[in-house]
């Protein structure tokens, strides 16, 4: 395993920030001469000076422009006037907990408070009423999948209620499946439909990938919504909030079940009851609103074949992080050096080795997207408003954390079986040495996590890629530490150790499967047996 563990924090700042301000100035940006061209650009993009590159901010807006600057460095083009920059349009959110609060009512019992932080956080990616007073209902994970023959909502009256859920799938649904049914925008309409007015929404403890301490610690900071009501998607949506597993048997007391039996169902996927609660939901909510822009930033690379050149395969990764945030061990910047600075790292090298090897026969867009920290945004916003229409996007490769920490054997392909592009991954890694595998954590739902998902939505064979492992090995071991200390942590940064080697092999991986995907005369398909395959026969009509 070849672990190179980088500089002293204090020279790893002033580098990178020498690098960027070099990068702006000369549309060059240049590692140490025993770093990897890759290593560079996550140098720049991850340092400390980039203060996390929240969607928003000033810093990711440098992060955008350094982006920019290296598309036209290689001879990316751009699209149109804009130049590369597709501006995002947002609402921030946040919450005057000194002004709200919340209770939790029993019939002819005394009410009792929910304290924000300790007990609950508000949800900002909507506009909640100001006042609440509802019934509660609880209905297990609130999954609807016809397909398989499950409802969670079957038989309830939840008209008019605020109704408690866990956030976690059931067994009985099949994987992607179980997934897409758990996607907000997906419960919502569910729930809508039902006569819902709000939820609250209460994590899985056995999936819980940083504890609740860490979460509650960054509510104060905005949450952002897209301003845009073509992708309204919470509309009717009063009220939501999430409650720290801790504080949930008191919210129990009094119902058919206790917190303790249901969380032991959730555990593992199994059937879980539905019950009115005994209980009111009475909040008053105070948030304060504004408005800002964030870009995505999308160049092309033509292709040569003049025959399939007007139709394109997409290459997306993620720039925004969190920002600054509460200090965990005295460190308060949330830099995301491999969420996911690595996979804008592979995009650009992915962009130079076209730019300058053999053109690809079909077009290939690069995307460097906003807002996916924030519910998929920047991916959201380019399916509303495509840079070319989006009918020629014949697919569409996402990475996201590329993780390159032990050493490349497995990837994890997520949408393996569903279209024929997951066949194409698994040949093209197979002759790098590397096998590919499914998801080894389905209740972890990365499926709807990341920017492929909104394209699968809109009827695109896609697939993401993270870094796999072989069960009981050190790479297990070592990637379950990495997301348990690192994920969603300032200490996801410059200081940790990177396997080189393993990220260049990523690097020539994705460049044969774009190529590979933008060369072949036929088109990527969905596999007749994919739940997805609908999407693409609804943006036909």
């Amino acid at each position: 395993m070849q672990l190179c563990l980088r500089n002293s924090p204090h020279l790893t700042r002033t580098i990178a920030a020498a690098t960027f301000l070099a990068a702006l100035a000369s549309g060059c940006a240049r590692a140490e001469s025993a770093d990897s061209a890759w290593w560079g650009h996550v140098r720049v993009l991850a340092a400390d000076s980039m203060r996390g590159r929240r969607t928003g901010t000033d810093e990711y807006r440098r992060a955008a422009d350094y982006v920019a600057a290296t598309y036209r460095r290689l001879g990316v083009d751009s699209l149109g006037p804009a130049g590369y920059f597709q501006e995002v349009p947002f609402v921030a959110r946040t919450i005057d907990e000194a002004r709200s609060k919340v209770e939790i009512a029993p019939p002819g019992g005394a009410p009792w408070s929910l304290r924000p932080g300790d007990d609950v956080t508000f949800q900002k990616s909507f506009d909640m009423d100001r006042d609440v007073d509802a019934e509660a209902a609880f209905v297990g994970y609130a999954v609807v999948a016809p397909e398989a023959h499950y409802d969670d909502l079957k038989g309830q009256d939840l008209r008019g209620k605020i109704v408690v859920f866990v956030s976690a799938g059931p067994s009985a649904v099949p994987n992607p499946l179980r997934a897409h049914a758990q996607f907000a925008a997906e419960r919502w309409a569910r729930l809508r439909a039902a006569g819902a007015i709000g939820w609250i929404v209460i994590p899985n403890p056995a999936s819980m990938e940083a504890g609740w301490s860490r979460y509650a610690a960054n509510r104060g900071a905005a949450g952002l919504a897209l301003d845009d009501s073509a992708g309204e998607e919470f509309a009717g949506q009063r009220f939501g909030m999430r409650l720290n597993p801790a504080s949930a048997p008191a919210l129990f007391r009094g119902s058919p079940h206790t917190w303790e039996e249901i969380a032991r169902l959730a555990k593992d996927g199994s059937p879980m009851p539905s019950f009115p609660m005994p209980v009111r939901i009475r909040a008053h909510v105070e948030e304060r609103s504004w408005r800002v822009r964030s870009p995505n930033v999308i160049g092309v690379i033509r292709g040569s074949d003049p025959k399939l050149r007007d139709e394109y395969v997409l290459l997306s990764a993620h720039l925004d992080h969190l920002g600054v945030g509460a200090p965990v061990s005295g460190d308060s910047v949330y830099n995301g050096a491999m969420d996911n600075a690595s996979g804008v790292a592979t995009l650009l090298e992915v962009a130079r080795a076209l730019e300058h090897g053999q053109r690809p026969r079909r077009s290939v867009l690069i995307a460097t997207l906003t807002g996916e920290e924030e519910g998929l945004y920047g991916s959201a916003d380019l399916v509303l408003h495509p840079p070319v229409p989006m009918a020629r996007i014949v697919a569409e490769l996402n990475v996201d954390m590329v993780l390159p920490i032990v050493p490349l054997e497995h990837m994890i392909v997520f949408g393996l079986d569903e279209s024929t592009l997951g066949d194409r991954a698994t040949e093209v890694a197979r002759r790098h040495g590397v096998a590919t595998q499914r998801d080894p954590e389905p209740q972890r739902n990365l499926f709807i996590r990341s920017d492929q998902y909104n394209l699968i939505r809109a009827g695109v064979p896609s697939v993401s890629f993270v870094t796999g492992y072989a069960s009981g090995t050190q790479a297990e071991e070592i990637l379950r530490r990495w997301r348990r200390d690192r994920y969603h942590a300032p200490s996801d940064d410059l200081e940790q150790p990177v396997d080189h080697a393993a990220a260049a092999l990523w690097n020539e991986i994705l460049i044969d499967l774009i190529r590979d995907t933008a060369d072949r005369v036929d088109r990527p398909r969905w596999k007749s047996g994919s739940y997805f395959a609908r999407f693409a026969t609804s943006a036909a009509r």
